[in-house]
């Protein structure tokens, strides 16, 4: 085996927590021998532990379809850089149903956010003070407070609407932070459904793509990794 072949082997191991003799890795020629050869191993095991790797993976094989991403996508990769912010909000409804998966609420840029906390905060202050000062002089103070907690809370709810189209921002920085969330957002589903061969064989796509530099569309179970791959 050459020090690429060795490399793949390594990582294909190292992803699936697995051990592959070299007796057994020597006949792995083709991509269809290491998919049997990988599913023997893992198909009968808990395969929870391997639901983040699908889970980055699908995300990553939906954006790059959706958003016809040129970029490499990594766990690193900063999500502004990959999701444009023009019709954001209708892009991300898309890349949920897409994917089928619950994917995080967009909130409002920190900007915003702050000068709304701060303004409400002047508000509640000079509420409070206006009530005080009126239940001092005119003994109603209390109603005038409770008239304009109402008139804060429907000021709040017709607020919500009209800054819904401001909720441009997601609240996660890198593919990594992502996957977390939605994993934590749809962990039952997703514990339901396990690894399947499916997912299985593009995880592996992927690091046969990383490890050789290749185009995926090049990668099918006959090709052989020597002679139609060029691995060494």
């Amino acid at each position: 085996m050459g020090l690429d072949s060795v490399e793949l082997l390594v990582e294909i191991e190292r992803t699936f927590d697995i051990r592959i003799p070299d007796p057994v890795a020597e006949k792995m020629d083709t991509v269809g021998k290491a998919y049997d050869e990988v599913w023997k191993r893992i198909q009968h095991r808990n395969s929870g532990k391997f639901i983040l790797q699908v889970l980055f993976y699908r995300l990553r094989a939906c954006f790059k379809e959706e958003l016809t991403v040129e970029i490499n996508i990594s766990p690193s990769t900063l999500i502004d850089d990959i999701v444009p912010k023009a019709d954001r909000r209708k892009i991300w409804a898309i890349l949920s149903q897409r994917s089928k998966l619950k994917l995080p609420e967009l909130v409002l840029p920190d900007k915003i956010a702050s000068g709304l906390f701060k303004w409400g905060l002047v508000v509640f202050c000079t509420i409070t003070w206006l009530s005080w000062y009126l239940n001092e002089r005119l003994q109603i103070g209390g109603l005038i407070y409770l008239l304009a907690i109402a008139v804060c809370i429907a000021i709040m709810l017709l607020s919500s609407g009209i800054l819904k189209p401001q909720r441009m921002t997601i609240p996660c920085t890198t593919m990594r932070e992502l996957t977390l969330q939605v994993l934590a957002m749809n962990m039952p589903a997703l514990n339901e459904q396990g690894v399947t061969r499916k997912e299985m064989e593009m995880i592996i796509n992927n690091v046969i793509v990383e490890i050789m530099g290749i185009n995926p569309a090049e990668i099918a179970p006959e090709k052989s990794f020597g002679n139609d791959l060029g691995l060494n």
